[in-house]
C-alpha cells in the first residue's frame, strides 16, 4: 500500500544539516515538488535558506526576551 507523506516531512526526513522541519516547510512551499527542487538553482536554494535564518534568528531573539522575563 502507497502512502501519502507531505513534501516538507520528505524533505525533512533527507536529515539536511540545519534545514529542520521550518526550513523543510519553506523549501517545500517555494519548489511545490522533487523535480523543481532537483532542478533548482543553487541560488534559488540558497534565497529560501537566507530566509529560513532570518525568521530562526526572529524567534530565537524573542525565545531570548521571552525567557529573560518570564525564566
Amino acid at each position: 500500500a502507497s502512502k501519502n507523506v507531505k513534501f516538507a516531512n520528505f524533505i525533512n526526513s533527507l536529515g539536511i544539516q540545519d534545514v529542520g522541519l521550518q526550513g523543510s516547510k519553506l523549501l517545500a512551499k517555494r519548489f511545490k515538488n522533487l523535480d523543481n527542487l532537483i532542478n533548482a538553482s543553487f541560488d534559488d536554494i540558497k534565497d529560501v535558506h537566507e530566509l529560513y535564518l532570518k525568521i530562526k534568528e526572529s524567534v530565537d531573539i524573542k525565545d531570548q526576551l521571552y525567557r529573560s522575563i518570564y525564566g
